[in-house]
């Protein structure tokens, strides 16, 4: 799924994810998951409807093309299976 508003684009598309940047704020900077192993972080995007914010780079409203977009924000809907299950 993916939605355009205005500067913005939503996508549920796991492969929009910067995992590498997601990583590194939760395992060194996020005070509740400092330390995450990063298999506990891919195991939970793999069981996760996952939703990225982007914001649309200027002068441009080709939302297709992953340099035109800007992650700010980023949004899991799961059941903690990595962790509990």
């Amino acid at each position: 799924m993916a939605v355009n508003k205005d500067d913005f684009f939503i996508s549920t598309n796991k492969d929009d994810l910067d995992i590498a940047k997601i990583y590194h704020f939760l395992h060194h900077e996020a005070y509740w998951s400092k330390g995450i192993p990063k298999t506990t972080l891919e195991d939970s995007i793999k069981h996760s409807t996952c939703f990225g914010v982007y914001e649309i780079a200027e002068n441009t409203r080709d939302f297709s093309h992953e340099m035109n977009r800007l992650r700010i924000g980023r949004g899991l809907c799961h059941v903690n299976y990595p962790t509990y299950a």
